[in-house]
């Protein structure tokens, strides 16, 4: 990483020049390419990065355009250590409450945006911009609930009671449920629970707050409580 004109990636690039100065420059795999182009300068990777991430070329070919085309084979996957560690981050609309997102902490996050089908952005950017990608995608009941905190810790009771009032349905269902559990009300907390599967089964986007898109997307309720019985 200390030799002269040699660029490394590795999550960023160190640029170093003969009289030795050097610059850590945050980066993604195909700026370091196009940099190393420009500059005109080997590009090297870490041995470990490059035996995980290489494949086996099958064939390849110069085409009539004279271009080359090669056939490789899929690269080997190790397999997590556990069952356990593969479902440890889940996609950010399954997040169960506004506590399970209170816990995460930066990494985690990015595992969540990851696993969201999402581009996390550079680090350097902060928590709060991997917070603001996030919170869209999570579930529009939970999303609400750590909205709810966030009024709370600012002292903003109008909020609070903005956002309290215009809950969902599905929201006003699951609280209605963690009571009757509080109660040991079980029979009425099985009734709850039914509904409120229904309401999940028949949202479009559980991301999405009720309202803000047309209701015709989702199923109807009567339908599927029927379909239920």
């Amino acid at each position: 990483a200390s030799e002269p004109d040699k660029v490394l990636v590795g999550g960023a690039l160190l640029l170093s020049d003969p009289s030795g100065a050097a610059k850590l420059v945050e980066t993604f795999a195909e700026e370091a390419i196009a940099a190393a182009t420009e500059l005109q300068v080997p590009l090297t990777v870490d041995a470990e990065l490059f035996a995980a991430a290489s494949a086996k070329i099958r064939s390849f070919e110069v085409t009539s355009r004279g271009r080359l085309r090669i056939d490789t084979e899929a690269p080997e996957v190790p397999e997590r250590k556990s069952a356990k560690a593969a479902a440890a981050v889940p996609p950010a609309w399954e997040l169960r409450t506004a506590e399970d997102w209170l816990a995460l902490d930066f990494r985690q996050k990015v595992e969540m945006a990851l696993a969201s089908g999402l581009t996390p952005p550079r680090r350097a950017r902060g928590e709060e911009a991997l917070d603001e990608l996030l919170l869209p995608n999570l579930d529009e009941d939970v999303r609400r609930d750590v909205q709810i905190m966030e009024a709370m810790r600012q002292g903003d009771m109008q909020e609070v009671a903005r956002l309290t009032e215009e809950r969902s349905r599905r929201g006003q269902l699951r609280n209605e449920l963690r009571a009757a559990v509080a109660d040991e009300d079980y029979s009425r907390a099985a009734e709850l629970q039914r509904q409120l599967k229904i309401l999940d089964r028949g949202r479009a986007d559980v991301s999405q707050d009720e309202g803000s898109y047309d209701r015709f997307l989702d199923a109807d309720p009567w339908y599927l409580d029927n379909l239920e019985k």
